[in-house]
């Protein structure tokens, strides 16, 4: 699978589509972080996130990529979103964790 370098838009049209699931993990982190969901899909749909090539990598053992997407909320907190994108036609991405970096 290639990197994808229009994860932006991939990953903006799969959350208007509803075409995205939540791992557990991500559930978890939202609670402990205190981080509403409706930040990240606000984050995510707003075209304001920015890929962080740095912090993307390939995951041999699902044969994908993760991909860093880091932005600032609008109630000002800034927020790493680490994803995957489920299969190659792009039908649905799974947000795997949040992390809360701070405001």
């Amino acid at each position: 699978m290639e990197f994808d370098n229009d994860i932006i838009q991939t990953v903006k049209n799969a959350i208007e589509r509803k075409s995205y699931r939540m791992t557990h993990h991500a559930l978890d982190r939202l609670r402990t972080r205190k981080i509403l969901f409706e930040e990240v899909k606000e984050l995510l749909l707003s075209g304001e996130a920015f890929l962080e090539k740095n912090k993307c990598s390939f995951d041999d053992k699902n044969n994908n990529w993760k991909y860093a997407l880091k932005g600032t909320t609008i109630e000002g907190n800034i927020i790493r979103v680490v994803l995957s994108v489920a299969t190659i036609e792009y039908k649905q991405i799974i947000i795997i964790t949040v992390i809360n970096l701070g405001k």
